[in-house]
């Protein structure tokens, strides 16, 4: 893998490296400290210390894609989890589950909600 022209690596000094989970979705190079500095117009060098410092500068596409959709269905899944839990706690506390409003007065739980017009 060849690093983009902005980045001054030393072929003895880098390795590359992908990162991600569960898949890949960054590729870019680790910069040991000897020679970790980026050449760039208007930045001469940027120096790190003793630390080595990875710089991802590629995404890979299909991992970053699989690593999104995954999140989203997680946090979904979170969400429709919780809206679940509490349309059943409303149901069984005898109240309307879109709203809340209490229908202990009305004529069975067919009758809807005087508050929000929903049904049981």
């Amino acid at each position: 893998m060849t690093p983009p022209p902005w980045l001054e690596v030393h072929e003895a000094e880098s390795d590359a490296f992908e990162s991600g989970w569960p898949m890949s979705a960054l590729m870019g190079h680790n910069l040991l400290p000897s020679k970790a500095h980026l050449v760039r117009a208007g930045i001469a060098r940027l120096s790190i210390g003793d630390r080595c410092v990875q710089l991802p500068y590629r995404v890979l596409p299909l991992g970053f894609t699989l690593n999104t959709l995954l999140a989203a269905g997680v946090l979904l899944g979170v969400a429709e989890g919780f809206a679940f839990a509490r349309r059943r706690v409303r149901r069984a506390k005898g109240r309307c589950v879109a709203c809340g409003y209490d229908r202990g007065g009305l004529a069975g739980d067919a009758a809807a909600c005087p508050e929000c017009g929903g049904g049981a």
